[in-house]
């Protein structure tokens, strides 16, 4: 039953999808938020399980201590025979406890959080005017450059020419990488933290500098600490305790990573292609290329330069072409630009 409620927090958005006309913006906002709820969801049960098996194990002649719990934080757990205090287990199952961190902007659950004094009101009032102006500028490119290459693609890939798709591939790749970095302003940067500060959330390293990594493991580590961290918890390390060994778990990690993004973007655009399953699957050997060249030549910079290629040419600008071109196909709409507006 419990996996039955977590589950079903992006299964029925995502059959709700399904089921009207393709609008891949709003759509993708909509399985976006049902995805973050189901992740949240997933952390409160599996990490109160833990909790409940401490709780047990310890009796009722154990004092009230903090476990260590596998992500290095400290939980507290009362004896049976005890009374809990305010964050500790089982007086941690409330309503309220959980609502909070359903608010706050992380993944993982714990029962205890670092938390500010206040809230800033100027800070945040600055904050809001920036990522009014990133989304802006967002949206000015998008249907200036990106938007007005991707449509000219569609007869590209339609009548298989190859050099013209390669001269819509580059044309696009510069505009696309904008928007990608804008929108991740917009969100690590901006968003998550109105959103601790609404919420008084003290811990604000959404992200560290994945843009000067030398491997690709080294970019799926930095770029997105609230999903890794989540990952890490409660997809590798379980794995771990279920005997699989490092590479065995990390491929479970990226075969979970990689269906939650197809999820992402299929279900938007009401096609099934595999692409962003398959090009998450293809960092496997990229992050296996990339170690192997680490150290060995004169210099490191080269997988950073393999990354931002890999990236900014045969990454996002193809997956954007042909997810575009497949939705165009599939739309009962028969024709470019319609999708309610949104393409």
């Amino acid at each position: 039953l419990r996996a039955l409620v977590v589950f079903s927090t992006l299964a029925v958005p995502l059959a709700l999808c399904s089921a009207a006309p393709p609008r891949p913006v709003s759509h993708a906002i909509t399985l976006l938020g049902a995805c973050t709820a189901m992740m949240k969801l997933l952390s409160y049960a599996h990490t109160n399980a833990e909790l409940r098996r401490k709780y047990i194990t310890t009796g009722a002649q154990t004092k009230l201590r903090r476990i260590q719990s596998s992500n290095d934080d400290l939980d507290a757990v009362a004896g049976e025979g005890e009374i809990a205090q305010p964050n500790a287990y089982p007086a941690n199952l409330r309503l309220g406890d959980a609502m909070r961190f359903m608010a706050f902007p992380t993944l993982i659950y714990q029962t205890r959080y670092p938390r500010t004094r206040r809230i800033r009101s100027a800070w945040l009032l600055k904050r809001c005017g920036e990522l009014f102006l990133v989304v802006s500028a967002m949206l000015l490119i998008t249907t200036q450059f990106v938007h007005p290459t991707v449509q000219r693609s569609y007869e590209s890939i339609n009548n298989k020419d190859a050099w013209s798709f390669v001269e819509r591939l580059l044309a696009l790749a510069i505009p696309s990488l904008f928007v990608w970095v804008l929108m991740f302003v917009a969100l690590f940067e901006l968003w998550l933290s109105i959103l601790a500060e609404l919420t008084r959330f003290g811990d604000r390293q959404f992200y560290k500098d994945w843009w000067n990594a030398q491997k690709f493991d080294e970019y799926w580590r930095l770029w997105n600490l609230p999903v890794h961290n989540w990952l890490v918890r409660h997809v590798f390390f379980p794995c771990l305790n279920l005997g699989l060994n490092k590479m065995a778990a990390t491929l479970v990690v990226f075969f979970v990573s990689a269906a939650l993004h197809e999820v992402l973007v299929s279900g938007p655009c009401h096609v099934a292609r595999l692409y962003a399953f398959a090009g998450m699957m293809g960092q496997v050997p990229l992050i296996a290329l990339t170690n192997a060249l680490h150290g060995r030549l004169p210099s490191n910079r080269l997988g950073n330069v393999l990354f931002w290629v890999v990236f900014c040419v045969v990454g996002q600008p193809m997956a954007l072409m042909l997810y575009f071109h497949d939705t165009v196909q599939s739309s009962s709409a028969g024709a470019k630009g319609s999708f309610g507006g949104e393409l």
